[in-house]
């Protein structure tokens, strides 16, 4: 039973000293915790310090980034703008795709004629 009390004992003498000491390190803390005569590990103090919220360190948000750094942020180069050439010609071959679909029936007629085109060649 003492080595319960003397858990709780080091754990609230580390969570009034970093409240106390806001900015103080584990290592830090475990020196002035020695000079007490409480002995504790760095390990221990991160480890009390994340659990009764008294980190140093603030917490980063999750969520979506926003559009603008989406590529960037992961060490990618941002995709480029297309020229208004090349999105005119990918818009007349989608029309000419949409034009040889329709004249073929359906798009599952269009996909099977493809793949015998591409068998062919």
């Amino acid at each position: 039973m003492g080595r319960k009390t003397e858990e709780v004992s080091k754990t609230s003498a580390i969570v009034e000293y970093s409240k106390a000491n806001p900015s103080h390190g584990p290592k830090a803390i475990v020196l002035e915790l020695k000079k007490q005569g409480i002995d504790v590990t760095r390990e221990y103090v991160s480890s009390i310090r994340s659990k009764a919220g008294v980190s140093k360190k603030q917490k980063r948000r999750r969520g979506r980034k926003s559009v603008g750094t989406v590529g960037a942020a992961k060490g990618r180069r941002p995709a480029k703008a297309q020229s208004a050439e090349k999105v005119n010609v990918a818009i007349a071959n989608l029309v000419e795709a949409k034009k040889f679909v329709k004249s073929i029936g359906d798009m599952a007629k269009a996909k099977q004629a493809l793949e015998v085109l591409a068998s062919l060649q």
